[in-house]
């Protein structure tokens, strides 16, 4: 099913594929001794998706240190979205020289999707940080916590 591009396709979406996998969550979430229950993420919309987006930051900072403790030592440049919108030509010629590249000279603009503070309420927030809070380690939640304070 298609939905429309605004705060309430958005949560129509999220409502489907929260639906969707209900039965299999719930079974999980009871057996695991993952510190995650399903009261935990009952109440969080679209709450696969933050679990990937939390875990995919997991794995790229467990990745980083095991590198490092096991190889050697490795650059790191982190990027926040929020870095384009304030400054795209500074935050693009700080990865074009953290990757030793050089410029193109051509630069196109960043756009930031005007209507995403509508997306979510102070009532969705708050289990929303809850969860990911739960899931994600500590280099994780240290550079996402601002999203949330």
């Amino acid at each position: 099913e298609k939905h429309d591009q605004d705060a309430a396709g958005f949560r129509a979406w999220c409502d489907d594929i929260d639906s969707r996998y209900v039965g299999r969550e719930t079974a999980y979430f009871s057996k695991s001794a993952s510190p995650i229950n399903y009261d935990l993420i009952k109440d969080v919309p679209c709450h696969t998706e933050f679990f990937k987006w939390t875990q995919w930051h997991n794995l790229a900072f467990e990745s980083i240190e095991f590198i490092r403790e096991n190889y050697h030592d490795v650059p790191i440049l982190t990027v926040h979205y929020e870095d384009y919108s304030t400054d795209c030509n500074r935050t693009v010629d700080k990865i074009v020289d953290f990757l030793e590249l050089d410029s193109t000279g051509i630069r196109l603009g960043f756009r930031q999707r005007p209507d995403y503070d509508t997306f979510y309420n102070d009532d969705l927030i708050a289990p929303i940080r809850r969860m990911i809070k739960t899931v994600a380690n500590e280099n994780t939640w240290k550079q996402v916590k601002h999203y949330f304070d």
